[in-house]
């Protein structure tokens, strides 16, 4: 089976802290982004990878993603 990825943005807290912790619950890999990388290092799990993100940056955005296609190893959740 093919392992499921999300990629959640605002990541460290309200919405995007649940939705990335609902996901990874549900058997999804995640990729947690947000500024706040202190916030975020809360969440890390088997299944949550924090990735430090401020999704004005184009570089920063542009690095995150090849970071998620160039890095990513099949784990299961």
């Amino acid at each position: 089976m093919t392992q499921k990825i999300a990629i959640v943005t605002g990541a460290s807290s309200g919405i995007g802290k649940a939705t990335a912790e609902l996901l990874a619950a549900n058997g999804y890999y995640v990729f947690a982004m947000a500024r706040r990388v202190e916030r975020l290092e809360q969440i890390r799990s088997d299944c949550i990878e924090p990735i430090p993100l401020d999704v004005t940056d184009e570089k920063a955005i542009a690095l995150a993603i090849a970071h998620i296609i160039l890095g990513y190893v099949v784990i299961n959740c």
